[in-house]
């Protein structure tokens, strides 16, 4: 039973971890900090300095209520509202698909690449886009890139165009509701992608966190493969001659997605790229040879 006394802030930081913990959360104490924070509206120097400030009952009430919808499987992102994707903050909310530090490994090798491209304007699809973090962090990262970021679904649009209204990159970020790269007309000099890759019979296993994102961004269908295979086909054409296409996988399906790309480019070069567990993360599909011996091996985000 909640306690009827006036409760300090490090007081309910230390309850809410020690619940977290019960229910094996990981980063108990700072999924505790962050709920505290937000419930509070405090930055992260400040609530260090209010350790012994008194809660109201109001204040704590919302905290153990947040808290029970983190308990419940809720994502915190959609609690907060908000993720953090390659240091940029990005607006998030249920029907969106909630941007992984993995992913980041996307936005690293276009930069690498873009950085060996000889051309004033470089064009990049981000498909499947959802809140857009891809397409941003690429506009801001690469000055002379030219985004044509695609989802298939309104609600994500709809927050991607509160995140590229919010960083004021309207001229830079195109974007286009539609299935994969059917929007697109122009070829593209970098295509990249976080395609829903996960085996469907395997989606009812996954934690409910994650059960709680759209299943349209999860589901690869039967075999993980069936977007990526949709995607790489399209591409083929959607693809300039000197252009690259990086598509994030899951580790158990690099052997296939590799026989998958040499089906569609046998001419490009093919390189399983690792994240920073070392666990194969990405396919980079390179149809240049200028850009054939850059070194992705540590990447640097």
């Amino acid at each position: 039973m909640r306690r009827n006394r006036v409760v300090k802030v490090k007081e309910i930081l230390y309850s809410i971890s020690k619940r977290l913990q019960e229910f094996e959360v990981p980063d108990s104490d700072l999924e505790a900090e962050i709920l505290v924070r937000h419930t509070l509206k405090l930055d992260r120097e400040t609530i260090f300095r209010e350790f012994e400030k008194d809660l109201l009952k109001s204040e704590e009430q919302s905290v153990y209520s947040l808290l029970d919808k983190r308990l419940e499987g809720y994502p915190l992102s959609y609690i907060t509202g908000k993720r953090e994707f390659y240091g940029i903050d990005i607006k998030i909310g249920e029907g969106v698909l909630i941007p992984r530090q993995e992913t980041e490994i996307l936005v690293q090798t276009a930069i690498t690449i873009s950085k060996k491209m000889r051309k004033e304007n470089i064009k990049i699809a981000d498909i499947g886009t959802g809140s857009a973090a891809i397409s941003i962090a690429i506009a801001l990262n690469i000055p002379n890139s030219l985004v044509y970021a695609c989802d298939i679904s309104y609600k994500a649009l709809e927050i991607a165009t509160e995140n590229i209204n919010k960083y004021s990159l309207e001229d830079k970020i195109l974007l286009n509701q539609g299935d994969l790269l059917e929007p697109i007309l122009d070829e593209m000099d970098i295509i990249l992608s976080n395609p829903p890759y996960i085996p469907n019979f395997q989606i009812s296993s996954l934690p409910q966190e994650v059960l709680n994102e759209p299943r349209i961004a999860l589901d690869g269908g039967k075999d993980g493969l069936q977007v990526i295979s949709r995607l790489m086909k399209e591409s083929v054409n959607k693809l300039s001659v000197d252009g690259a296409m990086v598509i994030e996988i899951t580790p158990e399906l690099s052997g296939k997605t590799v026989l998958l790309a040499r089906e569609h480019f046998p001419e490009a070069n093919i390189l399983i790229l690792k994240d920073l567990m070392e666990n194969d993360r990405a396919i980079l599909i390179n149809r240049s040879s200028e850009h054939s011996d850059l070194d992705y091996s540590k990447p640097n985000w």
